[in-house]
Formats: C-alpha cells, structure tokens, sequence
C-alpha cells in the first residue's frame, strides 16, 4: 500500500472509531483482514449491536452519489453521514456495517468496515470483496 493508501486508511478508521465513540458504546475493536500477507480489508466494531441505518446509509451512497462528485474533506461536517460518506468514497464504495461478535467479550455487537485502498479494484472496475457489499 502507498502513502497516500495508508493516509487513507487512516482517515477511514479515525471516521468509523469517531463513529463508534460518539454514536455506540464500548469497548472497540479493530481488526486488519490479510490476504496473502496483505491488509485487504479494515473494521471497527464497538458494543452496540444496532446497525442504526448504517448499512441503508452506504446503499444510497452507492446509488445516488455520481461518480464524479468526490468528497471534500474540508467541507464542514453535517449533523449525521459525513464520517460514513467519507469511507464511501475513499474505499470507491466497498464498504459495509453487519452484526458481529466481539473477540473480547464474546458478546455481540456491530462492524463497520472498509477495503483498504489498494487491496482490490474500485467500484466497477472488477469484482468486488463479496457479496454483502
């Protein structure tokens, strides 16, 4: 992964765990998906076990924002999406949120995660990470 991939990353899981914190209770998880020795794929799982919209969130964003409109990082925060907009976009759509179970408590609870830049092709360019996506 370049640089610019890592910055990326970076700014996906800094979204999700802002996310979790404001939006869900802890604790929190992250955990780092490999293929062959390679992060391909990012989550962030807290306590909560309600999806919230979450999933519903990223099928609109996949459906109604063109391909052309690209997010501005700078733009000031809107109340509710902007933090999950921004993983759209950066992980060109390959992003979803699904119950889980916790690796440290064992209790349910929900992930939200992201293809790591680079990991696969963008959003119409070839397959994608699965079929829940």
């Amino acid at each position: 992964m370049c640089e610019s991939g890592i910055a990326d990353a970076e700014l996906a899981v800094g979204e999700l765990a802002a996310n979790a914190d404001t939006h869900s209770r802890g604790p929190y998880e992250i955990r780092i998906l490999l293929a062959g020795g390679h992060p391909v794929w990012c989550e962030v799982i807290d306590a909560d076990e309600d999806l919230a919209g979450i999933p519903e969130m990223f099928t609109k964003l996949r459906s109604d924002v063109p391909a052309s409109d690209a997010v501005h990082i700078e733009e000031p925060p809107q109340e509710n999406g902007h933090g999950l907009m921004i993983v759209h976009q950066l992980s060109g759509g390959r992003c979803g949120a699904f119950p889980t179970v916790m690796h440290t408590t064992g209790l349910p609870g929900k992930a939200v995660g992201f293809a790591l830049p680079g990991s696969a092709p963008r959003q119409g360019q070839g397959p994608s990470l699965g079929g829940a996506l």
